[in-house]
């Protein structure tokens, strides 16, 4: 009963944003939908049409790194993980 009231959730939030509806606060404006699931679901309608807008572009000399950074009394710290398990 939840994962479809989920689902008709984010087919809302596609209609807006096929209808040129980009910004969050205009769906919640029109939707009585949570604005923290508005935002999740365009972050990921943006992320998939960036990956299929460049899913032709060559890749080969592409470095893919991941990178975590902690807060410490307001000092940045950055720590490079090379293969495994992120520590968060």
């Amino acid at each position: 009963m939840v994962h479809l009231q989920f689902e008709a959730q984010r087919q809302t939030i596609i209609y807006h944003w096929l209808n040129g509806t980009r910004l969050a606060i205009e769906i919640h404006q029109k939707m009585s939908i949570s604005i923290c699931t508005i935002r999740y679901n365009l972050k990921k309608l943006e992320e998939t049409a960036w990956a299929q807008a460049h899913i032709n572009d060559n890749w080969d000399m592409t470095i893919f790194t991941d990178e975590t950074a902690f807060d410490f009394f307001q000092n940045k710290v950055k720590r490079w993980q090379k293969n495994g398990k992120r520590p968060i």
